[in-house]
């Protein structure tokens, strides 16, 4: 089961259409992305902003179970 992400986003519009959205997520993962955004709105924007910060912590998470599951170690 996927963990639970809480992600906060506010939007600036730079110029029509275009949009700078900051998204930050709650604990336990604490991070903040800055994303240039096309959408037809401030909303679809935020959404957009939201879910790729959501997808880099997803896609992060399950690279990192799969280096913790293969048992990788590095020799020297």
């Amino acid at each position: 089961m996927a963990a639970l992400v809480l992600v906060d986003a506010i939007v600036d519009e730079i110029k029509p259409k275009l949009f700078r959205v900051t998204a930050t997520a709650k604990p336990p993962h604490d991070e903040q992305r800055i994303y240039e955004i096309q959408a037809k709105s401030d909303r679809h924007a935020a959404m957009e902003g939201i879910q790729r910060l959501v997808d880099e912590i997803e896609m992060r998470k399950m690279k990192d179970n799969d280096h913790a599951s293969t048992g990788s170690v590095l020799k020297h």
